[in-house]
């Protein structure tokens, strides 16, 4: 999602699971790729196992992706500066793929299970 390009399924579109049809549609993930900006991601962190992307948008917002390629769970962190957002009291976080939103304040932190991925859009609240 955080790379600007076409999206193309190699699949069967006629037919795709539901779970497969619901990540393939997912609006707030296509939105991330389909940004009119054109920004592509930039690697803020990447230690082997556990790798950071962020990706500025549009309205302002940012998407931060957290890649966890280690075999335990990782509790992985990233700050407002390095995301590229300006100082603010609170943000508003998106969880792309649970739809959960939240606030912080300062750092972004996530607990990444083991051979996953979690991904978030960041807005000034």
């Amino acid at each position: 999602a955080l790379l600007n390009a076409p999206l193309i399924a190699g699949n069967d579109l006629r037919v795709m699971s539901p779970v497969t049809r619901g990540i393939l549609l997912d609006r707030d993930v296509i939105a991330v790729n389909q940004d009119r900006r054109g920004k592509q991601r930039q690697r803020l962190q990447d230690d082997g196992e556990q790798e950071v992307r962020v990706k500025p948008m549009t309205d302002g917002s940012a998407s931060v992706v957290h890649f966890n390629r280690g075999f335990s769970d990782r509790e992985i962190g990233i700050t407002d500066d390095a995301v590229g957002l300006p100082s603010a009291a609170e943000y508003r976080v998106l969880d792309l793929w649970t739809k959960q939103q939240s606030t912080t304040t300062d750092e972004l932190r996530a607990r990444v299970p083991a051979h996953s991925v979690v991904a978030y859009r960041v807005w000034l609240t």
